[in-house]
């Protein structure tokens, strides 16, 4: 009884995530949300500023809400291919350097965008 009260909503023990499906969607879907919100803050420091202009225009603000949409919808992605891969038969090493790479491309898509975006409105101006 006490066995079946320790076993978390996927199935797997609750004292041993580590090596449960649900713990690779759960680290992903974190990546992902830490990822949106670094990457929220670049947008309104650094490609709003440089989207100002000397009237009051809702142009700037539609954009950052428009990059952040597609931000989104990229980290909606991979957190969707986490929630399959999770649980799959791959070995424990194959999916840390899957996750690893695909952290990395979160991160790099989340400091990077911003940074392309005001460069690209810097040569446009």
């Amino acid at each position: 009884m006490n066995r079946a009260m320790n076993r978390d909503r996927y199935g797997a023990q609750t004292g041993d995530r580590r090596h449960s499906g649900a713990a690779w969607d759960k680290k992903m879907c974190g990546q992902v949300a830490w990822a949106l919100l670094a990457h929220t803050a670049l947008l309104i420091f650094f490609v709003t500023t440089k989207m100002e202009s000397p009237g009051t225009s809702i142009l700037p603000y539609f954009v950052l809400v428009l990059m952040v949409a597609l931000f989104i919808g990229i980290g909606r992605h991979y957190d969707r291919r986490w929630r399959i891969l999770g649980p799959s038969e791959l070995s424990d090493s194959s999916k840390i350097a899957r996750f690893r790479f695909d952290q990395f491309k979160i991160w790099a898509l989340a400091i990077g965008l911003p940074f392309l975006w005001a460069a690209l409105i810097s040569m446009m101006n």
